[in-house]
């Protein structure tokens, strides 16, 4: 089983990551059961160090470094990492490409995304996820929009994807992985604080 998948399963049982950036005097659990949504801030103080809870999707086109850019992007945030061919193989093998299972497949990834951030981590999910629907039914999120290629190597995918008209980062052809990484790091940071906070 993927790695990242055995490591939400022992966030979903035990709550917390048994790592030293996360060891605090207040549980972090206490403050995270009003957060409904993506990207909203949870803070726990040791000193003056705090951390945040988000929900970061990755999509674009087969093919155009998805998982690439993922790969870079998550150790440096600590996040967990749902590749879409992994879930699939995973979890979903009973789901195909038809269009409402690519919404399902979107909705399960968004789910799996969601009990990461009421942990009190940040989740990165790399997928095509082509169609406003799907963006819709995978939730509130930080978007990458990785926009490198003009068509990807499916012709049905092609033929579905619809161009976002709302992302926080475009990554074009020009600049590397750690590059774009760096960019959707400091992008990301800046858009948690800006979020609103709970009460």
């Amino acid at each position: 089983m993927n790695h990242d998948l055995r490591r939400v399963k022992g966030l979903l049982s035990r709550g917390q990551r048994e790592t030293a950036w996360m060891k605090t005097d207040s549980n972090p659990l206490d403050k995270l059961k009003n957060l409904k949504s993506a990207g909203e801030r949870i803070e726990t103080r040791q000193g003056s160090q705090s951390f945040f809870a988000g929900k970061i999707l990755i999509m674009g086109l087969p093919g155009a470094g998805k998982t690439t850019l993922a790969q870079v992007l998550v150790p440096r945030l600590k996040a967990v990492h749902f590749n879409a061919d992994a879930v699939r193989q995973n979890l979903n093998k009973e789901l195909g490409f038809s269009l409402e299972d690519r919404l399902e497949q979107a909705r399960r990834m968004g789910w799996l995304c969601d009990r990461v951030t009421e942990a009190g981590h940040i989740a990165v999910a790399d997928f095509v996820c082509p169609t406003p629907q799907t963006r819709k039914a995978f939730g509130p999120a930080f978007v990458v929009w990785v926009d490198r290629i003009d068509e990807g190597r499916f012709a049905d995918t092609n033929r579905v994807f619809v161009p976002p008209q709302h992302y926080h980062v475009r990554v074009t052809r020009e600049g590397s992985p750690e590059f774009w990484a760096e960019r959707a790091h400091s992008c990301f940071e800046l858009w948690l604080r800006d979020r609103p906070q709970p009460s």
